[in-house]
Order: C-alpha cells, then structure tokens, then sequence
C-alpha cells in the first residue's frame, strides 16, 4: 500500500519475498544461548535498492513485511534511517535485526578448528557455501558466471562490513544522528539479540513508542535499555516475548523517564499483578490505552488495581484467564472517559465442576465416594442427561454474569466502540445497555453460524439507536432478509475474524 501526495510518497508497506532481494550471503550466526544456525544476511546496498526503488526522501511511514524471518545487519537499519531523514514511522515484520561482526568472529573459530579446507584461505572472508569472498582484491569468487560481477559493489559493501568492527562500523552513522528521527518503532522477529537492538535504541533516541513482538532472545537488559536510551518514550507494546521476567517489567514500569500514555501487553508469561500494581499507582494520570491479553498470571487483583485508578482510559482491551466479574464490582475510574472497550472474556458465575458419573453397571460413583479422582473421571461415562443439565448451567451462568457486565457497562457515558466474545449471550448483547448508551460500532464475536438468524436482529435500531457498523464472524450465514433489514435500518455489516487477535493494538499507532 503507498499513500502519495503533491511533495511525494509519505506512506510504503511493502511485503517483500526474499526472492525479490537479489544480493545476499550466507553465513553463520548463533543466538543468545550459542546454538549456531545458518542465516541469509541480504548486504544492506541490494536491500536500500529494494526499498528505494518505491520509496522517496519525504517518506515518513514504512512497513516492511517479509513471507520468511529476514536477517538485516544493523548497518542496514542505520542506513536506510540515514537515507530517509523524514522517516517517522517504521514497521519490521519477520525481521531479525543482527550484529554483524558476531557471525565473523564465529567463523574465525570454524576456521581454527578446520584449516585443512582450502575455501578457507582469508580469515576476513565471509564464508558461503562453497564460495569465499575476500576483501585483498575487492572481490573473488571460484564461480566464473558473470552474473557475480554485477553484484561487485553489493559484494564489497558485505566484504566491508564483516572486516569492521560494529563500532568502527557505526561511527560514521553518528555523525548524522539528527537524521534518524524514528518516533515510532515496531519490531516482530524471533532472534534479535539485546545488544543489537540496544545499539539501535540508542541510535533512534527520539522514539515515542516501541512495539516488540515475539522477540523471543530479549531479555531484561533490553527493558533497561528502553529506560537509559528513550526519554521520550510513552508508548509500550510487548507481545510474545519468552525470556522477561517480573523483575524486569516491575523496572520498566518503575523506571521510565516519561510517564506512559499506551501500554500494550499480549501473552506476557512474567506479567504479574505487582506489575500491573506500579503501572497504576505511577502512570495512572497519564495512561489513556491500555491492553492486558491473554497473560495468564494476571488476576482480578491486577486489573481492578488499573481499573479504579486509571481516571483518563479512552482505549482498554481484556483479556486475563484469572478475570471474573468482580472487576465489575466497584466503579471504574474510567466511566466518563472510556470510548472503545474491547472484553475478549466469557465471564460466568461460579458453578459446580464435579459431574455426575455414571459408571458401566449405572451406578452413581461420586454418591458414596468423595475422593473420586481424576483417572476416575477420565475412565466413566457421564450421562447425557447430566451433560444437557450442565451445558444449561453453562449458558445460564453466562447470562447471569453478563447482567452484571451490562449494568457496569451502562455507567460509561462516552462509549462507542464495543468488541465482545458474545458466546451464549448474542440474545442479551442485541438487548442493548440502556437508552443513555451511543454505542456506534459492535464487534461481536464467539456466535455460532446455528445463533445468528435466532437473534433479535429486528429491535437491534431500538436497542442501539446510534449504531452505525455491526462487526461479525458469521455475517456470510445470516438470511438475506435480515442483512437487508440492516440495510434499511442504515446498519453496515462487515465479517471479522472469531479469533482474538493483535488488531486492537492499531489503536496504538
């Protein structure tokens, strides 16, 4: 997608096949732990061409979407912020960003191990499979195909790079410091060490929001590294990143320099409600969005700590295996402030867990024997009479606690976006939240293609008289009397994923 204007291209998302990237050598890397694994590191001249072809100096907005994990040296990240001084806004998307004089050194150690192999004649080379490039000569290749002489300038730019140092390598890119001006910066990658990625937070100092997903080598010294390099940074999102820890989060929150405005946490294992705690009791004036998904240590302690604190909350997403109604016992903070809610939880009142077993010859097993224990239940048979009993229950403590979720609902005067698992409560969602609500877009999702014609689709004008977009999974199964009913009603129906996903965190660009 490319946004153009009179003064030139302002926004690039580019999805780039590795096949489109014409230079690159193979080499070998290692990760955190030491594992080695064989890499393809593009040179960074052939991927600035790729990028400049389409892109253009006023450009402030680029994504770059890769179909397998790209491995980019961090001199071609400087340099393509040295090349593009308006950038503002920079998406990396199955991008490992690596150091590129770690691999070098690594092939050094190869290299002693094995001298007998006469490809390894220059410990300065770059070594392929089966190929040598060395620096003495600018270039040499065993291979005579000419195709390698048009890569010569590519080629000695990689030569290049891997005989310096990072440092060496980098000082020059100081220099032009004031030209990398990223305020916003996303990364999705899985081996992005902590020293990489500190050097280029370092780099990109104005940042205002970083966004790290699935960075699965970082650990806490980049979270004190997001504290010692970015002092302007007010936006945080972090998803799928394994090796964090609470102490780590506990420090970042404690220790920003600026107080947060958006926080963002998706699948966060170290995620603990001490953490949630500081995150209230500092940055509580100034959070405005905040997302708390499927971090399964959190609990109603963590998130009630943020809900009744968090007075300026204009964006919220939930989602935390240890929620239950009780963050609807007390007033959110939030109630005159709050416009999008999205609750990614079937929340239901308690009932009991222990069935009903019946076992081969039709006898009660749990009537005289409390200690019934798990291979009991995984060896019997429950009664389908049993299983109608408790999926009623199911449903009927899903009813039961969205009453609860309605009437909490009905205090936040300014809401108009609501997204909500609506699974065994499609019926009492359509019912509406009071004739104060202006709710102007419903995401309903978790319906089942069987519910959606049974649904009150006819009162949904009366229910909700400012409603302006419908969002839901199941919208291909719904007669063709109630979509054009919608129509007359000026109701735009629009299909969306069932699944919970990432696409709440748009909300924090």
């Amino acid at each position: 997608m490319a946004q153009d204007t009179d003064s030139g291209l302002k926004r690039l998302d580019l999805d780039l096949p590795l096949g489109d990237l014409a230079n690159h050598q193979d080499i070998e890397d290692e990760d955190e732990s030491g594992e080695e694994y064989d890499v393809k590191v593009p040179n960074e001249v052939a991927f600035l061409g790729a990028i400049e072809k389409y892109a253009s100096p006023t450009l402030n907005h680029l994504k770059l979407t890769f179909q397998t994990v790209f491995k980019m040296p961090v001199e071609a990240l400087c340099s393509l912020l040295k090349h593009h001084p308006a950038l503002l806004t920079l998406k990396l998307v199955d991008v490992d960003i690596i150091k590129h004089g770690k691999s070098t050194r690594k092939q050094h150690k190869v290299k002693d191990r094995d001298k007998s192999k006469d490809r390894r004649k220059d410990r300065s080379g770059v070594r392929t499979h089966g190929r040598d490039l060395s620096s003495e000569s600018g270039l040499r290749s065993r291979s005579s195909s000419s195709s390698s002489l048009s890569t010569h300038t590519a080629a000695v730019a990689v030569v290049e790079a891997s005989n310096s140092t990072l440092e060496d390598r980098m000082a020059s890119l100081e220099l032009s410091e004031p030209a990398m001006g990223l305020v916003f910066l996303s990364i999705t990658s899985s081996h992005t060490p902590d020293t990489t990625l500190s050097y280029v937070l370092e780099s990109c100092s104005q940042l205002r929001a970083l966004h790290l997903h699935s960075c699965d080598t970082l650990t806490d010294e980049t979270l004190k590294g997001i504290t010692q390099h970015l002092p302007s940074l007010t936006s945080i999102s972090i998803s799928s990143c394994k090796r964090l820890t609470p102490a780590g989060l506990d420090y970042l929150f404690s220790n920003t320099p600026q107080l947060l405005v958006h926080v963002h946490l998706c699948d966060v294992a170290a995620l603990r409600d001490e953490s949630l705690d500081i995150l209230a009791q500092r940055h509580a004036p100034s959070l405005q969005k905040l997302a708390v998904y499927f971090c399964r240590s959190v609990t109603d302690h963590g998130v009630k700590a943020l809900l009744t604190t968090c007075g300026q909350l204009r964006v919220l997403g939930l989602q935390a295996y240890g929620m239950s109604t009780k963050i609807f016992d007390e007033p959110w903070a939030c109630q005159d402030t709050l416009e999008y809610l999205d609750l990614q939880t079937v929340f239901k009142l308690f009932i009991d867990e222990t069935p009903t077993l019946i076992n081969s010859d039709g006898v009660n097993n749990n009537s005289n024997n409390p200690s019934t224990n798990a291979d009991d239940v995984s060896s019997s048979m429950m009664s389908w009479k049993n299983l109608k009993v408790r999926a009623w229950r199911e449903i009927q403590a899903r009813i039961d606690a969205f009453g609860l979720t309605r009437r909490r609902l009905m205090t936040l005067s300014k809401l108009r976006t609501l997204r909500i698992y609506a699974s065994g409560i499609g019926k009492e969602v359509l019912e509406g939240f009071g004739q104060d609500q202006q709710i102007q877009i419903l995401h309903l999702y978790g319906l089942q293609s069987t519910q959606v014609d049974q649904l009150p689709w006819s009162q949904i004008r009366k229910r909700y008289p400012y409603l302006k977009q419908i969002h839901c999974p199941v919208l291909g199964d719904m007669k063709k009397d109630i979509k054009e009913e919608l129509a007359r009603k000026n109701i735009e129906l629009f299909p969306s994923s069932s699944t919970p996903d990432l696409a709440f965190e748009n909300n924090f660009d």
